[in-house]
This record gives C-alpha cells, sequence and structure tokens, in this order.
C-alpha cells in the first residue's frame, strides 16, 4: 500500500440459524431479508453520517480506530502505519487480522515514495 489506510476490526457476526430460518420462511414478501438488507444498509449510513462532517463524534471514532491499531500493533507510529487524514477520506478497510499482519518477521514495511 503506498499510503496507510483507516482498518475497522471485521465483526464476526453470525445471525442464529433459528432467527434466519424463521425471517425467512414466516414472514411473506421476502419481509425477512428486507429487514436483513436494512439493517446492514442502516449501519453504513450511520458510519456515512459519522464521518461526512466534523464533529465531536467523527473525533471519538477516528480515537477509536487510531487506538485499535495501536493496541494490535505498538509500533505502528514509528511505521508510520496510522493515516494523517480522517476517515472517509479513503476506503476503510475491514479486516480483522491487518495491524498485527504488519509485526510479523516476514514483512518489510516501506515507507519511500514511489519514483516513476
Amino acid at each position: 500500500q503506498r499510503s496507510p489506510k483507516w482498518v475497522l476490526p471485521k465483526p464476526f457476526l453470525r445471525f442464529p440459524s433459528i432467527l434466519l430460518t424463521s425471517l425467512q420462511t414466516m414472514l411473506p414478501y421476502n419481509l425477512g431479508n428486507r429487514i436483513i438488507r436494512f439493517v446492514c444498509f442502516t449501519v453504513i449510513e450511520i458510519l456515512h453520517a459519522v464521518v461526512r462532517r466534523p464533529s465531536f463524534v467523527q473525533r471519538l471514532f477516528t480515537r477509536y480506530l487510531t487506538n485499535r491499531i495501536l493496541s494490535a500493533n505498538p509500533e505502528a507510529e514509528e511505521m508510520k502505519c496510522i493515516p494523517n487524514f480522517k476517515p472517509g477520506c479513503s476506503r476503510i478497510i475491514v479486516h480483522a487480522g491487518f495491524p498485527k499482519a504488519l509485526t510479523q518477521s516476514n514483512v518489510t514495511v516501506i515507507n519511500d515514495p514511489v519514483l516513476g
């Protein structure tokens, strides 16, 4: 990667199979699938509202993401792995182990500018 990215932890959420089955079979007109899509869409819209304009919530969100990166990789600041822009200015990576992967022995972080 040429510049650091904000990383959100990947949620490991699984809907209970009883809930999924009941939503998909007992409700008419695919209403269960529509409810699930609506919840997912609402979460994404709330995230967009948080990062869209400067606010107290945006600062909290930025601090949360920074702390997540630093807790997984304490050397992240020295390696220049914390972005210097606000979340939402670039694509946010949703990944379970990205900051920890940078600390592995077979990984080298290169921060030199791209020449060409």
